[in-house]
Order: structure tokens, then C-alpha cells, then sequence
């Protein structure tokens, strides 16, 4: 069941979502392509232009599934959903699942665009492409052989976590926004959900950065710091790495999802 409900998310969100590829892609190219070809200040407009694209698109997309969470489970689409022979728990993380795998896709997408577009950013400075790619390459392996292997493991792990933390917070919104205590505020019940939980998530992203879980970098050298007041000490390092700050936002997303998977198997009230 679990396979036909993957499915059915597929059938309903793959064209929107290669559209919305194609155009993005389509712009960036176009952002490029004028970054190198147009005079100033037009070629670093474009080039602008196209990183904005570039770093948009992955929460647009993030914006969109939570709206077609929405939309399938809790619209007039919602009863049919909530009529299938299978637990709500069962067709949430069904949803979530496929949605997950989506924004993240589209998260790697986007920092490929992205990357294309600063390139052209910086020909429009002068540059050429060749001294980006070759300079690019010099930064990263600078950083891999500064940074200790689990250091880049635990940042890659959390980057491609935080899109899925980021549909927690719309299928939190959606799932808990249209329980039968607020839903008489219709989509505007969602909204009010969606602002209380972006304010819940800064404050405990600002307890985060005072636990003892913050990596610093100092003088080419990387440590961990148990002092939890070395954030306010920022601007006398080089870098500082919030472990505890993303730490508990992603913790925060756990509780979520799991408090929306409750909602949709016990809590479901259709208008």
C-alpha cells in the first residue's frame, strides 16, 4: 500500500515539479549567458538575478509540497485520502517520505544552479570560468584537508536534513493547523500554526547556540569548544560552526513530524 501511495504523490506532483526544474534551470542559463554576454551593469544584474533563482527554488519547492500536503489531505481531495483502507499514520509518512526525497533532489539542484550562477557573477566581475572552476576546486580541497572527515560528514548529513526539517514545519502547520480546536479559522488556522512553530524554531535555534556543541575555527586550526558562551566571541575567530544550533532545529522537526503523524491517524477533522 504503502508503494501505491508513493505512486499516486508521483502521478499528482511530477509535472509541476520538472516545470519548475525546467524554469529554473532555464533562467540560470539565461542569467549566465547574459552575466557574460551583456555589458554593464546588466550583466551583473542577470547574474543577480540568477542566483536569487538558484537559492529560491529548493524552498519554493519546500512551500509547495507543504501546500499539496494541504491540498490532498484536508481540501475536498482529503476525503478521499482518509477513506483508503490504511492508517493516517501510514499515508502521512507515505506523503512525507516522497516529499522528503523531492526537496532534497531539488536542494542538490539548487546548489548546482547555484554555482552556475555565482560563475557568471563573477565573469561579469572580470573573472573567467576557468579561474572560478580551478579556483573552486583549490577552496574545497583547502577545506576538506583543514576540516576533520567527521566534521564534513555531521555538515553534509545536517545540510541534507534541513530540507526535510523545512517540510516538518509545513506538514506540522498543515496536519496540526486544521485540528477540529482551530480549524473553524480555516487555511487561516494552518497560518497562525505556521507562524507559532517559526517562532518556537528561533528560540530553541538560539538555545542551540549556547550549548557546548559549537565547532571553532581558528588560525587554520578546527576544535570543539565547551564554553557556551563563545558565541558571543564570534567576531574574534575565523569561523564558528553552531552544532547545538542545528542540533535543536532538527530536533525540533522530529517533534514535529511526530506530533503531525499523530494528527493525521487520530486527529483528522474534515470541514
Amino acid at each position: 500500500m504503502v508503494g501505491a501511495l508513493i505512486k499516486h504523490e508521483l502521478r499528482r506532483t511530477w509535472r509541476w515539479l520538472l516545470l519548475t526544474a525546467a524554469l529554473a534551470t532555464v533562467a540560470v542559463a539565461i542569467s549566465y549567458l547574459a552575466a557574460v554576454l551583456l555589458p554593464a551593469p546588466l550583466n551583473g544584474f542577470f547574474a543577480g538575478l540568477g542566483i536569487v533563482v538558484a537559492v529560491a527554488m529548493p524552498f519554493a519547492v519546500q512551500l509547495l509540497l507543504g501546500l499539496e500536503f494541504y491540498r490532498s489531505s484536508y481540501s475536498r481531495t482529503g476525503y478521499f485520502t482518509h477513506s483508503l483502507p490504511v492508517r493516517g499514520r501510514t499515508v502521512f509518512f507515505a506523503k512525507f517520505g516522497y516529499s522528503s526525497v523531492v526537496a532534497i533532489v531539488f536542494l542538490l539542484l539548487g546548489l548546482a544552479l547555484a554555482f552556475v550562477a555565482f560563475t557568471g557573477s563573477l565573469v561579469a566581475q572580470g573573472a573567467t570560468a576557468a579561474e572560478v572552476w580551478r579556483g573552486a576546486r583549490q577552496g574545497l580541497d583547502q577545506i576538506l584537508a583543514a576540516t576533520p572527515s567527521w566534521v564534513a560528514v555531521v555538515l553534509i548529513g545536517m545540510a541534507l536534513l534541513f530540507p526535510v526539517a523545512g517540510l516538518a514545519h509545513y506538514f506540522f502547520a498543515a496536519s496540526v493547523g486544521s485540528e477540529g480546536w482551530i480549524n473553524r479559522m480555516g487555511f487561516g488556522g494552518v497560518v497562525l500554526v505556521w507562524v507559532l512553530y517559526y517562532l518556537a524554531n528561533q528560540v530553541v535555534a538560539a538555545v542551540g547556540l549556547f550549548l557546548p556543541l559549537n565547532a571553532v575555527v581558528d588560525s587554520g586550526s578546527l576544535t570543539m569548544s565547551t564554553d557556551p558562551l563563545i558565541v558571543l566571541q564570534g567576531d574574534t575567530l575565523d569561523a564558528l560552526i553552531p552544532f547545538g544550533a542545528f542540533a535543536m532545529i532538527l530536533a525540533l522537526a522530529a517533534v514535529a513530524i511526530w506530533r503531525a503523524a499523530v494528527s493525521v491517524d487520530r486527529k483528522v477533522e474534515l470541514r
